[in-house]
């Protein structure tokens, strides 16, 4: 527990420059990490063979001292019964697919412990059993005494020490908000290292995500999952694991975003405003945490080129941006950022592209006006001019962010 509380430190501590979080968003990397419990109510045929493996026989016929003494504790352990409990650790990746849909990478590590397990093998101790009852003259009494210690020394004990190789699909019912409900099916592969065997493993869960600021976030979900183990070797004189284990576990966890290629280009470059133009060094910047969409086209899928013409497809993708304006985001504001390529120098620290970006901008905001949006809701900018180096491809990105 230590060793996974300092690398959580160091993972909070040591890569928030590295990592960006704004809820789900298409495009983006995530990585996890998380630990889980059982609730108690496992079953499957795996706990059916610990219970037969833990409990001996119950041998009578004779009334003698030990062998009486020997069948109440054998009863009192019967009714005590056999539990299994699973734990398990994860750690894995997810990448946004597509705007509702994830997919995700990891390895789990599944243990199941029994609240009772034998120390000692039972052929061992039947074999001791036997010669003492021959050396005493009484086998009963040695076969119950046996008995006995069978069951005084066995402990709490894991049975199973399941890694697993994970695929999982992911749900977000909110994607791009800071409370992010989530539902995750998937399943793996892997070996068990505790007695052998293959085990498979399947998985459904619902869970809930909070992103606390931009760099992490923390996860709490609720799973029922089956292992099976197959391809194993029964031994003749000791435990062999086989059948399956099903049980519902409580997992709770942190994560980050990786921060995206065209996050790092939007952060690195300037943003001019409509309210007029402004020098290299009056620049107005506007932070990234509010954000709860984005869409990002090339010029050409909104303008017909060479003119600023707005052609059919892209007037049906500022129509869709409207839609959710009104029905999704209706107490949010869009900001149109329009990046176009360096021209010639005109005047000290600006390009005369400012005024290209800022017509197509306005004419976005005209067809957002036309479909009802208040002009209040909407600002017009551009981005580059004298400091736009990174990508020279002209683009248009629409934002809605929290007011």
């Amino acid at each position: 527990m230590r060793n996974l509380i300092i690398f959580l430190l160091f993972l909070i501590l040591g890569l928030p420059n590295f990592l960006q979080a704004q809820g789900f968003q298409k495009g983006r990397m995530y990585s996890y990490i998380g630990v889980a419990s059982g609730l108690g109510n496992g079953s499957g045929s795996i706990e059916e063979n610990v219970e037969v493996y833990s409990i001996p026989s119950v041998r009578s016929g004779t009334t003698v001292f030990e062998l009486a003494y020997t069948n109440t504790i054998l009863r009192q352990q019967l009714g005590k019964g056999i539990r299994l409990s699973s734990q398990s650790a994860e750690f894995g990746f997810e990448y946004a697919l597509f705007k509702y849909f994830g997919i995700g990478f990891g390895v789990s590590n599944q243990t199941l412990t029994s609240n009772r397990f034998p120390v000692i093998s039972f052929p061992l101790i039947t074999i001791a059993s036997l010669d003492l009852g021959i050396s005493s003259g009484n086998p009963d009494s040695g076969f119950a005494l046996g008995n006995t210690i069978f069951l005084l020394t066995q402990k709490n004990t894991k049975i199973m020490e399941s890694t697993t190789a994970d695929l999982g699909f992911y749900y977000h019912l909110f994607p791009n908000s800071t409370w992010d409900p989530y539902i995750r099916l998937g399943g793996g592969m892997g070996v068990d290292r505790k007695f052998g065997g293959r085990t498979n493993r399947v998985f459904g869960g619902i869970g809930l995500r909070y992103h606390a600021d931009d760099h992490l976030f923390f996860s709490g979900e609720l799973e029922h999952g089956n292992v099976y183990i197959v391809d194993y070797e029964p031994g003749s004189n000791s435990f062999k694991n086989r059948g399956q284990y099903d049980e519902t576990v409580f997992r709770a966890g942190v994560g980050f975003a990786f921060l995206s290629p065209s996050d790092s280009t939007e952060n690195s470059t300037t943003e001019v405003g409509s309210k007029g133009k402004t020098d290299g060094n009056d620049e107005i910047y506007r932070k990234s945490a509010n954000v709860m969409e984005r869409y990002s086209f090339l010029a050409t899928e909104i303008f017909e080129f060479p003119s600023n013409r707005i052609h059919l497809e892209g007037r049906a993708r500022i129509d869709a941006i409207a839609r959710n304006l009104h029905n999704e985001y209706s107490d949010c504001e869009a900001i149109i950022i329009t990046f176009v390529s360096p021209y010639r120098d005109t005047q000290a620290g600006w390009f005369d592209n400012e005024d290209v970006g800022m017509e197509r901008a306005k004419l976005i905001a005209k067809i957002l006006k036309d479909k009802g949006i208040p002009a209040s809701r909407i600002i017009e900018t551009t981005k580059g001019s004298s400091r736009f180096k990174n990508d020279p491809v002209e683009r248009v990105i629409v934002e809605i962010r929290r007011k």
